[in-house]
C-alpha cells in the first residue's frame, strides 16, 4: 500500500510539474521552435491535455492529494494512559520515498501559488500627495455616496497637467493616464 501511495502522488505531481517546466521552456530562454512546440502540444486549448491536465483544480488537487497520501505514512500520533496523566507521542518515520514525494509535491505548490500571488499582487497607493503641475481636472464633479447612509464624496477625475491640491483628499485609483480622487466635504457643508 505504501509504494502505491507514493505512485499515486508522483501521478497526482507530474500536471504541475507539467505546467512548471512548460513555463519555464516558454519563457525569453528558450527558442522559437520550443515555444512552438509547446503551443501545438501542452498549451493547445483545443487538445484534452490543456483543459484536464493543465486546469488549476486539477493540479492543486493533484498536489493536495500527494502531499496528504505522502505525508500520513510518515507521521504516527499515539495517546497512552497512564495513572493520573495522557501521555501524547508524535513520531516521525525516516522514509525517503514518502517524504520525497510530499516535498515535492509541496514545492510545486508553493512556487505555483507564489508566483499567483506576485504575479497579480498590484500596490495600489490610497493617500498621494501630487502637485498641481502633474495632472488637470476633466468634466465636472461628481458627488456620490457609497451607502445610503454615508457622507457625500466629491469625485473629480484627472488627466496629466494638474489637479489642485486639496487635504483630506483621497486617491481611489491612479494609472499613467487618469486619476480618481474622492474628496469629502468641507466642514460648512
Amino acid at each position: 500500500i505504501r509504494r502505491v501511495a507514493a505512485a499515486i502522488g508522483l501521478v497526482a505531481c507530474l500536471p504541475a510539474a507539467a505546467l512548471l517546466v512548460g513555463g519555464l521552456l516558454q519563457s525569453e530562454l528558450s527558442t522559437p521552435a520550443i515555444r512552438s512546440a509547446l503551443e501545438r502540444t501542452l498549451f493547445n486549448p483545443d487538445l484534452l491535455g490543456f483543459r484536464v491536465l493543465i486546469h488549476p483544480a486539477t493540479i492543486l488537487s493533484g498536489l493536495v492529494l500527494a502531499a496528504g497520501l505522502n505525508l500520513v505514512p510518515l507521521l504516527r500520533l499515539g495517546l497512552e494512559r497512564r495513572p493520573g496523566t495522557l501521555v501524547g507521542t508524535l513520531a516521525i518515520r525516516t522514509r525517503s520515498v514518502h517524504l520525497g514525494v510530499a516535498l515535492a509535491a509541496l514545492g510545486l505548490m508553493g512556487v505555483i501559488l507564489g508566483y499567483a500571488f506576485i504575479e497579480n499582487f498590484k500596490v495600489v497607493p490610497t493617500h498621494v500627495q501630487v502637485r498641481e503641475s502633474e495632472w488637470q481636472p476633466v468634466g465636472t464633479p461628481r458627488v456620490v455616496r457609497v451607502m445610503p447612509n454615508d457622507e457625500p464624496l466629491t469625485l473629480r477625475l484627472y488627466v496629466p497637467g494638474g489637479p489642485p491640491t486639496t487635504s483630506g483628499s483621497r486617491v481611489i485609483g491612479i494609472e499613467d493616464t487618469l486619476l480618481l480622487v474622492a474628496t469629502p466635504p468641507a466642514n460648512g457643508d
